[in-house]
């Protein structure tokens, strides 16, 4: 196998006929991307006007068969790292701090969508308890809207929800619903 590359394979029709759908498909690559760019930039814009000074996502998680793609475009200016994540589904560890990018390459993609749909990510608003003056209570009263002077007074007890999950909240039964 030659390790350069053969200038004359471009001169044969048959050779380019057995890479053209992939050849193709390449190329369109580079226009979907800048399509979806450009049909994303309100959306993007809003988004961070809306995100003002919040802080920045711990990771951005690309999910979707094209996520190599786009991490090999973007990886080197992105400030917080960059994740290509092609499976059905996102990472055990995606949570609330990163921010999932979900591609569909023609749009129709209904496998990583759904598998992205299951793993559904919370965020609290607000900020975390400092570590350097813990609260009596609950580390997420500040920022939780069911807290009351209960979750204030004192660390929740650890309650059985179910055969191995438990909970310090103790609003866990009006949050399970």
């Amino acid at each position: 196998m030659a390790t350069w590359f053969d200038e004359s394979r471009l001169d044969d029709e048959a050779a380019l006929a057995t890479a053209d759908a992939r050849l193709r498909e390449l190329a369109e690559a580079g226009a979907r991307v800048r399509r979806e760019a450009v049909e994303a930039a309100p959306g993007i814009g809003a988004a961070v006007a809306a995100a003002g000074d919040a802080a920045r996502p711990r990771a951005i998680v690309a999910a979707g068969p094209d996520s190599r793609l786009l991490r090999a475009v973007l990886e080197p200016w992105c400030p917080v790292p960059f994740v290509a994540w092609p499976g059905p589904a996102l990472p055990g560890w995606a949570g609330a701090l990163d921010l999932v990018v979900v591609l569909a390459p023609d749009g129709t993609d209904r496998g990583t969508a759904a598998g992205t749909t299951i793993h559904r990510l919370h965020s609290i608003p607000g900020q975390v308890a400092s570590p350097l003056d813990p609260l009596n209570g609950c580390a997420f009263s500040p920022r939780c809207a069911l807290a009351d002077a209960a979750c204030e007074a004192a660390m929740p007890p650890l309650a059985e929800v179910a055969a191995s999950q438990r909970s310090r909240c103790l609003k866990w039964s009006v949050t399970s619903a």
